[in-house]
């Protein structure tokens, strides 16, 4: 990339085209010498000190690996005297842009610091770009009530689809997918970014009714099906427990990645289809997709969910070898759950302690289900003990124990259990259910009362 830069300006110096007074001739000189120092970039800058030239190379800076490095020279820019190299509306996208990326930490008073150039300048009200740019940017730093005062305060007639869009996947970052539906419905038009975040939204509520219509519209707009787009239909149709719907995206999904054969494989697995879910996985190395992490949780569920105890075990064992990938704490908790169903619960005890990772709640949560299960109360008062020296307010391991003892007739142990939970403030919040019926989704907690 040295090499690059200096051969690029032997060339423009040769040429006379830094002498010309054309003041576009060192932007992509700038560009490339940002890339390579910032030392270089600012005496290539300070040389020929032109605003193009800064926005170029922020903007480069922004994308490449160090974006840090453009706040930087924004900095030195704004020492700048003249009013012909001051900052200017497209100085700010990409600035913000690298704000985005370093949003931790002291970055994010940086960020507010450049808002307030912005609003100083006057540049903040007028340029939409500049309005969705700082959207993504408070909704990167999980400032969602600033991400909508910018979105509340910016006149109709510039609320155009890409600042709409990035609200949407702001409160979809955020787990907010009602608010995703409502901000859809006002929304005049929608494009494949926008049919991403609804989708998304409607698998994590189960609005089957929703996600079936934002499918249609995509045949009705005759919008292109990109590979994300299909995955996330695939995901909501198993969310919801249509499997047929799921199978006629997959089958006409031209161009499947590994993400697209693990979500299928993963839906398959828990809507009960495991042997399906299995057969999938088979052809998918066939095709020659190499799985990867994701890929290879969803296969040991599909071995949990059809009793496959010893083909679970040697996929775990196995995965360094013919995947090159080393088990993660998911893995070894599916594995866990695969052997604890099976009723071998000594031999998911002897795993979890022999693993090289350290046992977290999930993987001993697993154990204390399989031990509920199997009423092994000597093991999973163990286990609901080790499970309170991670989390002391896990609510499941305090009833099981609750539970224990009332079996036992250790009353007072169990006065004494409630009594803790209750002075800490722990409860066992109740189960419920969502159901959708005609479109409308209506939740049902355990005692049948709706809410």
């Amino acid at each position: 990339m040295a090499a690059a830069a200096k051969a690029l300006h032997g060339r423009l110096l040769r040429s006379g085209a830094l002498l010309g007074g054309d003041p576009s001739a060192a932007a992509p000189l700038a560009a490339a010498a940002s890339l390579v120092s910032l030392p270089y970039a600012l005496s290539v800058l300070r040389a020929h000190p032109t605003t193009f030239s800064y926005n170029t190379a922020i903007r480069a800076l922004a994308r490449g690996p160090r974006p840090h490095l453009a706040l930087h020279l924004y900095r030195s820019m704004l020492l700048l005297s003249s009013s012909q190299h001051s900052p200017n509306k497209y100085t700010y996208p990409p600035l913000l842009a690298a704000c985005a990326r370093l949003i931790a930490g002291p970055q994010l008073a940086i960020a507010a610091t450049v808002h307030a150039s912005l609003f100083r300048r006057g540049l903040e009200s007028p340029d939409r770009f500049i309005r969705a740019s700082l959207l993504s940017l408070y909704a990167a730093a999980g400032d969602l009530p600033a991400a909508r005062q910018v979105f509340d305060q910016t006149p109709l007639s510039h609320r155009d689809l890409p600042l709409c869009n990035s609200l949407l996947h702001a409160y979809l970052s955020r787990g907010l997918c009602l608010h995703v539906l409502r901000l859809f419905r006002r929304m005049p038009s929608a494009d494949q970014v926008t049919l991403l975040a609804l989708v998304s939204a409607c698998a994590h509520l189960g609005a089957l009714h929703a996600g079936r219509w934002a499918h249609a519209y995509l045949a009705r707009a005759r919008i292109p099906i990109t590979t994300n787009l299909a995955t996330a239909l695939l995901n909501m149709y198993m969310r919801c427990g249509d499997v047929h719907s799921a199978w006629s995206v997959f089958h006409t999904t031209r161009h499947k990645d590994v993400r697209t054969w693990s979500v299928m494989i993963s839906g398959l697995a828990v809507n009960g289809f495991a042997t399906d879910a299995l057969n999938l996985f088979a052809e998918m190395k066939h095709h020659g997709i190499q799985p990867d992490s994701v890929t290879l949780t969803a296969v040991l569920s599909a071995c949990t969910h059809a009793g496959m105890v010893d083909e679970g075990k040697r996929i775990l064992q196995r995965m360094p070898l013919d995947y090159h990938l080393q088990p993660t704490i998911e893995h070894y908790g599916c594995t866990v759950d695969l052997l604890g169903r099976a009723g071998q619960l000594e031999e998911a005890l002897a795993l979890i302690r022999t693993i090289p990772l350290k046992a977290d709640v999930a993987l001993w949560g697993a154990l204390l289900v399989a031990c509920r299960c199997h009423k092994n109360v000597d093991m999973g008062q163990m286990v609901a003990m080790e499970i309170l020296k991670l989390d002391p307010r896990h609510a499941g391991a305090w009833v099981f124990l609750s539970n224990v003892y009332a079996a036992a007739g250790k009353w007072d142990l169990v006065q004494e259990v409630r009594s803790s939970m209750k002075e800490h403030s722990i409860y066992k919040p109740p189960g419920s259910s969502v159901v959708e019926l005609d479109g409308n989704r209506q939740w049902v907690n355990c005692d049948d009362r709706p809410y």
